[in-house]
């Protein structure tokens, strides 16, 4: 079993914005409260804040792509405010028929959600009973998603099924390039 954590710019600085706003601003306002004596009120939103931030911080560490010995498995998004954008997904290797990259802005069980305008990439994979799982792939870096894809093929190959798909570089520069990249509305 391999575990892949998402490791990209976008976010990295998510988790500093993340960490400046609720995490060390509700801490100052916390250790000011406490010196000066002052609004019990203020103590108490801060100390609320710091454990929001503190919970939303955990949930976002915990995103990752596990490669099982017969299926590729992604757990579901846990978050306490922000919305969830990935759903639990577990693909067998052996059942994979197609994998190919979309950019959607929907979640990973292609339903709309309120305010969700920012188009993300997705790893669809379609199974042999015409079943397609989305595995969102917007925190991962470039590379990381190189890795993703071709992991995903010789994986399915060591199952006995040989995918006939582009490596990973080929897949993400032409969804780049929008050549064979689609939308899914």
């Amino acid at each position: 079993m391999r575990k892949i954590y998402p490791c990209s710019l976008i976010r990295i600085i998510g988790i500093i914005i993340l960490s400046v706003v609720f995490g060390i601003s509700p801490l100052l306002i916390i250790v000011l409260s406490v010196i000066e004596q002052k609004s019990v009120i203020c103590l108490l939103f801060a100390v609320i804040l710091e454990i929001i931030f503190l919970v939303e911080f955990a949930c976002a560490l915990k995103k990752k792509i596990v490669f099982n010995t017969d299926c590729i498995y992604v757990p579901t998004d846990k978050t306490f405010l922000l919305r969830k954008i990935q759903y639990e997904v577990k693909a067998y290797y052996k059942d994979i028929s197609n994998i190919k990259i979309i950019i959607s802005n929907r979640n990973s069980k292609n339903k709309s959600e309120f305010g969700m305008l920012t188009p993300m990439p997705y790893l669809m994979i379609e199974q042999n009973n015409s079943k397609k799982e989305l595995i969102n792939l917007f925190y991962y870096s470039k590379k990381q998603c190189y890795k993703i894809i071709d992991d995903l093929k010789y994986m399915a190959e060591l199952q006995g099924n040989k995918l006939n798909v582009p490596s990973g570089k080929e897949l993400i520069d032409d969804m780049i390039h929008n050549k064979n990249s689609r939308r899914l509305n």
